[in-house]
């Protein structure tokens, strides 16, 4: 057992002792960390989860993991395990596309005020899996126009639960919904603060459920509505937002 963080499995996919990233905040860890999500969830005889040890991981270019099912990226400790942009502006750190019942967990994304989309789940139908079914948790998504970005390829980012994470400076929207198979995205003991909106299907569509969750200085609403659909909101928190919903005609 370390002495501080995660509680690492042996048989886990170390980033940096398979793949050779480096986590020092100066190493471009792009070609590496790419790699490593090309490989993982491919071999039986190999584990489906790959860890990434505290470190700061510069990257400078478009990760994409890609039709994929049952694989999970760990990192050691949210706050002290940063994916960090250094690419052009307005860039995507990760795609997701076409995983399902999967799980990213411990990260923190920061995105530098230059990348526009934390994480991209939009599946484009070329090969399985429909996107559903998905997990973030204890990840902070930071200094970006889009937190979390799901189903903008007119498929997926169905059944999506997002628990315990924080999205800070998001400055469009911490989570925002595309198409219309975007059906329940659960949202679980979050914090919003300081976004454009929390969380939005404009443009899109689909539906979210938000619980017990805090939002903090909303710029224009911290739950905008524009498409209708089954949407529950209970036990949360508004403070200095400019609306707690906003549902225009």
């Amino acid at each position: 057992k370390e002495k501080a963080g995660l509680w690492k499995y042996p048989r886990w996919i170390d980033v940096r002792a398979a793949y050779g990233a480096v986590g020092d905040g100066t190493a471009d860890d792009t070609r590496a960390i790419q790699r490593a999500l090309e490989d993982v969830g491919r071999s039986a005889d190999r584990s489906p989860v790959l860890y990434f040890p505290a470190g700061i991981y510069r990257i400078t270019g478009t990760l994409t993991l890609s039709y994929r099912i049952n694989v999970s990226l760990v990192g050691e400790e949210p706050d002290r395990t940063v994916i960090a942009w250094d690419g052009p502006g307005g860039g995507t750190r990760i795609v997701i596309n076409g995983v399902a019942y999967s799980r990213f967990t411990r990260f923190t994304f920061d995105g530098r005020g230059r990348a526009s989309v934390a994480v991209e789940q939009s599946w484009d139908g070329a090969q399985p899996h429909f996107d559903t079914g998905n997990e973030y948790s204890d990840a902070r998504f930071v200094d970006v126009e889009y937190g979390i970005h799901g189903g903008f390829k007119d498929r997926g980012f169905a059944e999506t639960s997002i628990q315990r994470a924080r999205f800070m400076r998001n400055s469009k929207a911490g989570v925002a919904l595309g198409n219309f198979n975007a059906l329940d995205i659960w949202i679980w003991q979050s914090l919003f603060e300081d976004c454009g909106i929390g969380v939005t299907n404009d443009p899109g569509a689909g539906n979210y459920h938000v619980y017990q969750s805090v939002f903090r200085r909303s710029k224009t609403a911290d739950l905008y509505m524009r498409n209708t659909g089954g949407f529950s909101a209970r036990d949360n928190y508004s403070t200095g937002s400019g609306a707690f919903f906003v549902a225009p005609v």
